[in-house]
Order: C-alpha cells, then sequence, then structure tokens
C-alpha cells in the first residue's frame, strides 16, 4: 500500500475502544468520555476484518489503542484472533498499565509482542493530579507483570508537559541507566482538552536534550529518534510532531472504534467505513467474505442505490467489479450506473464492455437532474477515496484479486437458481 506521496504504508494503528479508566488532564475532561451504544462501536470481528483487509493492502505491523485498549471486553480474543491474521509479523498494544497485573500473562500468551505503557510521571501525587484518578502504584505493580510475562524492550511514553513534569526529565532518562526500556518523549500536542493550554505547555523535544547533554544519538525507529546515556541498557526516544516534522517518513494510517478511517492524526478527515455485516445466506456476505470490506461495501452500495432510486457513479477498477457484481444480482441496478470519464483504463474497459455503460462528459449536469442526489453515492466515494489515495496496485495483481468475487458470484448464482 502506497498513498500519493509514496510513502509506503505497513503500520495500522486500530482503537478498540473510546473509554478510559484514567482522566489525563491532557486528554479528557474529569467526566470522561461518554460511553456509546453497542452498535456504534465496531465488534471484535469487524476490528478482525479491518485488520485482515489491511493486512492485504501490505500492513505488517498493528498497534492496539483506545482510549485505554485493556478496558474492552475481549481484549485478549482480540489480540489472538489479530495473530492469526496472515502477514501480520508484529502485534503491539499501549496501555496505561493499571490492568496490566491480570492482563500482561494471557496478553502475551495470545500473541502480543510488545508493550508501550504511558507514564507522565514518577511522583505518587503528581500522577493522581495530572490523571485525576489514578495510582501511580498500579503502574508500577503493570510494569512488573508485563516483565515477568516475558515482554522484553518495554517503552514508557512520556508526554512533555512544561511547567507540570520537565522537573522529571532526567530522572526518567536515568531509568534506562538499569532498565533495558525505551523512554519515549512525546511533543505534546493542542488537541482536544489541551488545544487552548498556555503555551508554556507545549515544550520542544529538545529540551530532553538540554537537560541531558550526555544523551548521543544512535539511529532512529520510524519516527523516532534514539538517544543512548553513556552505558545504559536502555535509550531514550525523542517523538516531535510540532518542533521536527516527520510526515514524509509516515508509515500509519488510523482506524477509529467507531469504523472510520483517519490518513493523518493531524486531520480531520475521517472515512467512515461502511462495516454492515448482511446475514450469511445474503448474496453480499460472500463477496465479504471473499472479496474484502471495500468491495462488498460497494457492492452494496449499488444495489442500494437501485433500492432507492439513487444514482451512482463507477469510477474506478474496484468500484466497477463491485457494479459488475450488483449488476448480476440485481439487473435493474445497471439502470442508476454511470460511467465517469475520470475513470482508470482497467475500470473504463471493465465498465464499458462488461455493464456497457457509456462514459459520461457532463457528470455533474446528469446526475443532478432528476435524480436529487449527490454527485457519488456516500458509501461508494469514501471506498473509493480510499483505494485512489492510500493504494497503488499492478494491474495484474489488481485482477487477480478482484476477479476471484465474481467468479464467486457466478458460482452462488448457479447454485442458487
Amino acid at each position: 500500500m502506497q498513498d500519493t506521496f509514496g510513502r509506503k504504508i505497513t503500520y495500522l494503528r486500530l482503537s478498540v475502544t473510546d473509554l478510559c479508566n484514567l482522566r489525563c488532564r491532557y486528554c479528557m475532561g474529569a467526566e470522561g468520555v461518554e460511553k456509546r451504544a453497542h452498535s456504534e462501536m465496531c465488534s471484535l470481528e469487524q476490528l478482525r476484518d479491518i485488520a485482515a483487509a489491511a493486512a492485504a493492502c501490505g500492513v505488517r505491523k498493528i498497534r492496539l489503542t483506545g482510549g485505554e485498549p485493556l478496558v474492552r471486553r475481549g481484549i485478549v480474543e482480540l489480540c489472538r484472533m489479530l495473530r492469526e491474521i496472515p502477514g501480520i509479523e508484529e502485534l503491539c498494544l499501549t496501555t496505561n498499565g493499571v490492568l496490566l497485573p491480570a492482563l500482561a500473562a494471557p496478553l502475551r500468551a495470545a500473541g502480543v509482542d510488545r508493550l508501550n505503557i504511558s507514564l507522565d510521571t514518577l511522583r505518587p501525587d503528581r500522577f493522581r493530579d495530572i490523571t485525576r484518578v489514578g495510582s501511580l502504584a498500579d503502574v508500577l505493580r503493570g510494569l512488573e507483570a508485563a516483565e515477568s510475562a516475558g515482554f522484553q524492550n518495554l517503552k514508557l511514553n512520556c508526554v512533555l508537559l512544561g511547567g507540570v513534569s520537565d522537573d522529571e526529565i532526567s530522572d526518567f532518562a536515568a531509568l534506562t541507566l538499569t532498565h533495558p526500556w525505551q523512554v519515549r518523549f512525546i511533543e505534546l500536542m493542542p488537541m482536544g482538552t489541551c488545544v487552548g493550554w498556555d503555551r508554556a505547555h507545549f515544550l520542544p523535544s529538545d529540551a530532553v536534550l538540554a537537560r541531558c547533554p550526555q544523551l548521543r544519538e544512535v539511529g532512529t525507529q520510524g519516527v523516532c529518534r534514539v538517544y543512548r546515556l553513556p552505558g545504559a541498557r536502555g535509550t531514550v526516544g525523542l517523538i516531535s510532531p510540532m518542533s521536527h516534522r516527520f510526515c514524509s517518513g509516515c508509515d500509519r494510517i488510523r482506524v477509529t472504534a467507531d469504523g472510520r478511517l483517519k490518513p493523518c492524526l493531524h486531520s480531520s478527515e475521517e472515512i467512515p467505513l461502511d462495516l454492515h455485516r448482511p446475514p450469511q445466506d445474503d448474496p453480499v456476505a460472500v463477496l465479504s467474505m471473499v472479496g474484502g470490506l471495500d468491495l462488498a461495501a460497494m457492492t452494496g452500495a449499488f444495489l442500494g442505490c437501485a433500492r432507492e432510486g439513487v444514482a451512482a457513479v463507477v469510477d474506478g477498477f474496484i468500484s466497477a467489479v463491485a457494479a459488475l457484481c450488483a449488476a448480476r444480482l440485481c439487473p435493474a441496478a445497471k439502470d442508476m450506473m454511470f460511467l465517469s470519464h475520470a475513470s482508470y483504463e482497467v475500470g473504463y474497459r471493465l465498465a464499458a464492455d462488461e455493464l456497457g455503460l457509456e462514459p459520461c462528459l457532463l457528470l455533474g449536469m446528469r446526475l443532478g437532474e432528476g435524480s436529487g442526489c449527490p454527485l457519488m453515492f456516500r458509501v461508494l466515494q469514501g471506498a473509493c477515496a480510499v483505494l485512489r489515495d492510500m493504494a497503488t496496485f499492478a494491474e495484474g495483481e489488481i485482477q487477480d484479486d478482484y476477479l476471484a468475487p465474481i467468479r464467486a458470484m457466478d458460482a452462488f448464482t448457479v447454485e442458487n437458481t
């Protein structure tokens, strides 16, 4: 998977919940996050399917996040499901550590490779003040449990809070002298509840180098610059989203707990994924199992357009395959399909030859007359945007991968005729 800037996308950050058992001041209000209905959030099976679709597109590393992922019911089973996905080479999890005493060993047994533990202070009173409800002792017990469970190369995520805990920078760095950990100092970003904070709270990561001049750079790990103190067993990492732009080296995408794709953490753009899973006797379910979420969603979108009398645009190879599948399930669906003159060559040929569609040069005018609908059906637009902006496939690979559902639909039609 490669985006339009030439960056290879191999890393998925998958949120499993919005909820958290702490109330860190820079993250949320004292009342926490409003609990949403279960139907609004991704099920464990849907999270697994999202991860499997990402793996099919070249993602090799998954990090589970939250909220606090360990408060999600079934988190251990989810980790076991993700570990079984072909192509996933590394499964990681970021946690505040409070629930690790009970869950560290089961997580390790389920196949989690590595843990990042959030810890912003080493002082009990300050910890309580920052988190509002937490206990430092719980996190320290979680660290011990993680090491006892066999987790190696633990990483501590420490948010730099100017005027709050920056006087502990040297203390955190000193942890690496006796522990084989990586202490990661992360710049606070003006997001959420801290967006209006005084600028003095937003400390640049170079302040760590100023406080610990003996640090020596030893390399990089993704967007993290890595340093080491003389004779230290561990390392110090600096993650600098504000002072040192690292967009050119970004290799990740994010999916929220309610199934929205975020190409960039700094962007408000979210692309809703259609995660409705129909009954197994529904033909679209066959597509979902064989061809992946994007293709199933678009096929369902075309069928929905036909039912509602809404025009839909065939724009690219994947949407053309979905249109062809929809037309075979419901021949009347073809009457609501229009071919964009901007379609890629492969998609254009497939749609033109197999569906008999003519290119619509005055696309906006034609769709606007009589249909009263937007230029593109919402689900189709989102799915096409993801494929167009986030992935580049060789023509032969696309045909091999996505003609399989057409053959599956042929078999389904014959068996159920």
